[in-house]
């Protein structure tokens, strides 16, 4: 009821807090009624009333805009500024943005993925915050002290004792920059975890800002209601002190703002800290803190032996060693001694092993640390002082290269990577998060902010910024097309069809059209709410399509072509000017008329009729056709507004055009048009024609199906702020694909996977740990569409298939060492591979064969550049090797010594194959070459001296995957391995294969 009135009230132009109404409704009861008619509006209140509402329960508060859904959302600017470099973060833009800015905005918001991916993890970490203490207030029956007061001194009144309750409250003060946005879904996700936890007695959510006035920085807090954060009623800090000492403050910030920066916010602290509870929630993981204002604080080891103690109370001791011996030396004993007295302040990150370190702490639960900073207020050593008076938030101009450059050299390969993906579409928070969640798995929030506090964007303001997910941004000018030249433009071409299809969902479901018809809007839509959302996707697209060169670049033509018609379809009156420079202009009383139609063509209508133009060119804003000798006939040049004089007027508005024309034989003659009317229906023609449809006799059909598989990816980390020790997170998700099932007789299924065509880079690149030489030059290479088996060929397949009438050599039906129907077979040479394909070939009628080299690297990266299609390293959790050693990161594990069944491990790679690491060497169909100098280009299998023949094939071949023998840098994606084509007798009980179906023939 109360949310209903704040919402009528709200409509009736009064903003008004809970506890305002409930003043105004306690008056309303207690006040003698007046002979005077009671006033039909509530008179509103001339100063604001100095107290938050309490939180609404069962009500979903947003930490940034909240929104009640009876009330009608107002679009309101958001007070943020713009993200720079992770070391100054500059005041916000003051002047409006420009209407050439707006354009290129993308209002459409995208539901985000989640930002907390171990929430549950998170919630026991809390758990020893959720102590009880005895109410001083209310008070319940204590049935065990009244029997023992009744039986000892038969005094039959009740023993009351306190009520228990939640030990602590929580403020939860989030601190407002210029890149808060980015930790939106964080901070919220994070919010609701504390409110649903249960270790708290309340949370409330405050935001803190710095107001600038004329003389000093003011540090204010603005409390949280159900509408959202009340920004016409600041409170000073010391309002969340609690007299009782039972309110815990956490301040989530990054700590680079201008206010840590100066040490304006370490008064706030020293109050909060001397006075009550503060711990820092700190969004950055523990190896950026050195870039943040962290690194001019003196970092400690906090424990406590009591539960809720203030800061001030906390047991401190000095983390860093050379600070230690610095401060035990005669010289500075007394800097020993005001540092004794300086503020201690936990420090904790959204991870659960700080937070439980922490909690432990908070709870006084003996002999355990967490980490936190003493942070300088009254001394300051000579570094501090220095980094304070120099401050400045002038940042250098540097050129694009350099800041690529800079970026590059910092930045993790995560950002790296997320960077080259944004890049290819235009950034907002909801796109950046779509890739994430699709095409980055492994990204978090911290890879998301490294991008944004490089100073390669820029922010675009637009009129809608009441909500985050509307905020766009835009690259300095230069910095998209060095990132782009970093990824491959085939997956360039990916993230924009991915971020197209997100969006054509979104806005399909929102105009109430199917996804088909959207999709085929991108090229020819005439609806005018779809143009302003596709036309920056289609921009993009068409430069990246340009990239690639060929039938990529033709496309990219019509595309730019479609999208400049769509922009300017029309009808345009025209105005001529005869005898050039010296000519005057005149209107015609029948005007020629340029005719722009949405669905691509063009036409022009004069004194001496109809003209459908033919060979039209898009340069930037410039049209321009020619006739069939390839004479430029006609260039015009589209504006919007102007402030010449269009058929005398002045300061014309609308769409514009200026150029000239060639009439046939009558030479040139300038003209210059507007636009009258935006409804063209086209003339409608009808056709007859055939359709041919085309088999191939004898070959059976594919019924290809979908499948749903597990994807995991390997992130090393760092835990604890002392112990550096590395832990290995498996990140799983779950995605589909396609296959279909060659049945083989008696219940034994082939089951082949269907890999989409593409583009990828083959080889390993030279900073690519272990690496041989054998897999450089890197180069690009084309992949047609073929099917693949979804695991290597297992034992009770080449029984079946080796029951088979023979084609060209014997196989021996149980040549394994280690059994197992559902094993990889091995002990098979390369020779018995091969007839092992042709008898399936002649089998099925379909073509079975050995994958190319490039094949098989294509589809065990399945889009990945990393070393193994888990990411940078590999655990014996996930594959079969030789675990005694380890790669880059990884940690040592179990080494199995003998193949174990295929996919028994549950995971797959982004196609939808498994074991493509270890188990067994999977033979290739290529001759084997020290390197890849003159290698094919797209994707056949490399033979030398053009013999097709298999069957008389000497020499090398090539294996490829690693094995349960081996170790774990001859398992990546990139790694080769070479051995003689040999009888049965001279194999190897670690080499098997797998095989693909092509499509068409691979030599």
């Amino acid at each position: 009821m109360i949310e209903r009135a704040i919402a009528i009230l709200q409509q009736a132009g009064y903003d008004l807090t809970a506890r305002e109404l409930a003043d105004i409704f306690w008056l309303a009861v207690h006040i003698e009624q007046s002979s005077a008619p009671l006033p039909q509006k509530i008179p509103e209140l001339s100063t604001p009333l100095p107290a938050p509402k309490p939180d609404t329960p069962n009500k979903h508060v947003d930490t940034f805009k909240s929104k009640v859904t009876e009330t009608p959302e107002t679009p309101e600017t958001l007070r943020t500024q713009e993200p720079t470099a992770p070391v100054v973060l500059p005041p916000p833009p003051t002047q409006k943005p420009s209407t050439k800015e707006n354009a290129e905005a993308i209002p459409i918001k995208i539901p985000a993925a989640a930002a907390l991916r171990n929430s549950l993890a998170l919630g026991r970490a809390l758990r020893p915050l959720t102590r009880k203490v005895p109410s001083s207030t209310e008070k319940i029956l204590d049935e065990e002290a009244t029997v023992q007061r009744f039986g000892e001194d038969e005094i039959g009144i009740p023993v009351l004792k306190g009520t228990p309750e939640r030990w602590l409250e929580l403020a939860l003060v989030v601190e407002e920059t210029s890149i808060t946005e980015i930790w939106k879904q964080t901070i919220i996700e994070f919010q609701l975890l504390l409110k649903h936890h249960g270790a708290f007695r309340d949370v409330r959510t405050w935001k803190l800002k710095s107001a600038e006035t004329s003389d000093e920085t003011k540090i204010q807090l603005f409390a949280e209601n159900s509408t959202g954060f009340n920004e016409y009623t600041p409170y000073k800090p010391n309002i969340l002190i609690d007299p009782k000492g039972r309110r815990l403050i956490l301040l989530v910030t990054d700590c680079i703002s201008p206010i840590w920066r100066k040490q304006l916010i370490h008064p706030v602290l020293e109050l909060w800290g001397k006075c009550g509870l503060i711990t820092i929630l700190q969004l950055l993981p523990e190896r950026f803190w050195d870039r943040t204002a962290l690194v001019y604080e003196i970092p400690v080891l906090l424990s406590a032996f009591a539960p809720g103690g203030c800061n001030s109370q906390l047991i401190a001791q000095l983390w860093d060693e050379d600070d230690i011996d610095d401060f035990s030396n005669e010289n500075n004993k007394n800097k020993l001694e005001i540092i004794k007295n300086l503020t201690s302040i936990p420090i904790i990150t959204i991870e659960p092993e700080p937070l439980l370190r922490w909690s432990k702490v908070i709870a006084g639960q003996g002999n355990i640390s967490t980490a936190g900073f003493k942070f300088y207020s009254v001394y300051s050593h000579q570094q501090t002082k220095n980094s304070t008076e120099n401050y400045s938030p002038s940042i250098p101009e540097q050129s694009p290269y350099d800041l690529v450059n800079l970026f590059r050299a910092n930045a993790s390969l995560q950002a790296r990577r997320l960077a080259g993906l944004m890049a290819a579409v235009p950034v907002s928070i909801s796109i950046v998060n779509l890739i994430r969640e699709t095409l980055l798995p492994d990204a978090r929030e911290i890879h998301v902010a490294e991008v944004f506090m490089s100073r390669l964007l820029k922010r675009l303001p637009v009129s809608y910024q009441d909500d985050t997910e509307y905020v766009t941004y835009e690259f300095v000018d230069g910095v998209r097309e060095l990132l782009r030249d970093f990824v491959p433009p085939n997956k360039q071409i990916s993230v924009i069809d991915l971020v197209i299809a997100k969006v054509s969902e979104f806005i399909a479901k929102r105009l109430g059209i199917s996804i088909k018809e959207f999709d085929a809007q991108l090229i020819t839509h005439n609806n005018d709410a779809l143009a302003s959302k596709l036309r920056p996707f289609a921009k993009l697209k068409a430069q990246v399509l340009r990239q690639l060169g060929g039938n990529y670049a033709l496309e990219a033509v019509k595309l730019e072509l479609s999208q400049f018609l769509q922009e300017y379809a029309g009808e345009y009156a025209c105005a001529v000017k005869w005898g050039g420079a010296n000519g005057t202009w005149q209107q015609e009383s029948e005007p020629e008329h340029l005719l722009i139609f949405s669905q691509g063509e063009v036409q022009f209508r004069s004194r001496f009729g109809l003209e459908v133009i033919q060979n039209l060119k898009v340069e930037e804003q410039t049209l321009s056709w020619s006739f069939d000798d390839n004479q430029t006939a006609a260039r015009i040049t589209f504006k919007v507004d102007s402030e010449n004089s269009y058929f005398w007027e002045s300061k014309q508005t609308g769409k514009l055009f200026e150029g000239w024309l060639n009439y046939p034989n009558e030479g040139r003659i300038d003209f210059r048009g507007k636009f009258i009317n935006g409804v063209i229906v086209p003339k409608v023609q009808v056709f007859a024609f055939e359709i041919a449809t085309i088999t191939f006799e004898g070959e059976p059909t594919v019924n290809l199906q979908s499948f749903e598989f597990e994807v995991a990816t390997i992130e090393p980390k760092q835990s604890g702020f002392i112990r550096r020790k590395t832990e290995l997170a498996v990140n799983r998700r779950r995605v589909q694909s396609q296959y279909f099932i060659e049945n083989l007789g008696k219940g034994i299924e082939l089951e082949m996977v269907l890999i989409p065509a593409g583009s990828f880079t083959m080889g390993s690149p030279k900073d690519e740990l272990e690496r041989s030489n054998s897999e450089s030059p890197q180069h690009l290479v084309n992949i047609q569409q073929f099917c693949m088996g979804k695991y290597p060929v297992t034992q009770a397949q080449w029984q079946a298939v080796a029951a088979l009438p023979r084609v060209n050599r014997k196989l021996d039906p149980n040549p394994s060492k280690f059994k197992g129907a559902n094993r990889p077979v091995e002990r098979v040479s390369w020779y018995d591979a091969v007839e092992f394909c042709d008898r399936l070939s002649s089998d099925t009628k379909r073509q079975y064969r050995l994958p190319s080299e490039a094949e098989w690297e294509y589809a065990c990266k399945a889009g990945t550049t990393t070393p193994f299609h888990f990411g940078e390293t590999i655990t014996s959790d996930l594959a079969n090797y030789d675990a005694n050693y380890i790669y880059g990161a990884g940690m040592t594990g179990t080494s199995r010594n003998q193949t174990t069944d295929v996919g028994s491990f549950g995971v797959a790679n982004a196609f939808g194959l498994y074991d493509m690491h270890g188990n067994v060497w999977e033979w290739c169909l290529d001759d084997w070459h020290d390197n890849y100098e003159g290698a094919p280009k797209d994707g056949r299998a490399w033979f030398d001296n053009d013999n097709y023949n298999l069957y008389q094939k000497q020499g090398n071949a090539v294996l490829r995957g690693g094995s349960w023998l081996y170790y774990p840098r001859l398992c990546r994606s990139a790694s080769r391995n070479l051995n003689a084509r040999a009888g049965r007798v001279d194999l190897s009980n670690n080499f098997g294969f797998r095989v693909v179906c092509a499509f068409e023939s691979i030599f």
